[in-house]
């Protein structure tokens, strides 16, 4: 799979984040249409964000919840700034929401995304299902939770973009 370079971020906490864009995987490529069906074009762009979480993601527990819950919303915020960014720019974008597989801003499709899938396909690391599916970061193990935003914007136009956005919000 194509791989641009990965960025890396540090909050304030600690906690890591990785930024990276791919072609999308051949399953995405597809099946394009039924999970992104407003996309204009078939020549998208998969950018993954990856954070790692204060806990291991691989049980339920209240304590795993309400981590997927912040994390999930750091996701939708970044990302909703991103697509709009990408978008003023004359880019098509969009997120998915973790939690439903479906876009954040478009039309649903007749098929839900499968971060998981995507990033263990595009990014190589095993995962598990215990109660869902979890993926096994070379460092950070289970403390993992994926976001993936598609975008017509080629890797060159939107890293830089990302990056600037994520240091606008402190990710060091």
């Amino acid at each position: 799979m194509e791989l641009f370079a990965i960025a890396q971020f540090r909050l304030s906490s600690g906690q890591r984040i990785e930024l990276s864009c791919h072609r999308p995987s051949s399953f995405v490529a597809q099946n394009l249409n039924a999970i992104l069906p407003n996309c204009p074009s078939s020549d998208v762009w998969v950018v993954l964000l990856l954070q790692q979480s204060r806990f291991p993601l691989d049980n339920q527990t209240p304590q795993t919840e309400a981590e997927k819950n912040l994390l999930r919303e750091r996701f939708i915020n970044f990302s909703s700034e991103a697509v709009s960014l990408l978008q003023k720019a004359g880019f098509f974008s969009d997120y998915i929401d973790p939690k439903t597989g479906y876009p954040g801003l478009s039309h649903p499709g007749t098929m839900t995304h499968n971060d998981t899938a995507v990033v263990a396909a595009l990014r190589g690391f095993p995962r598990t299902e215990n109660d869902c599916f979890v993926l096994h970061h070379p460092v950070w193990n289970t403390n993992i939770y994926p976001g993936v935003l598609m975008t017509a914007a080629k890797p060159a136009i939107a890293q830089p973009l990302l990056i600037q956005l994520a240091q606008n919000l402190g990710w060091i």
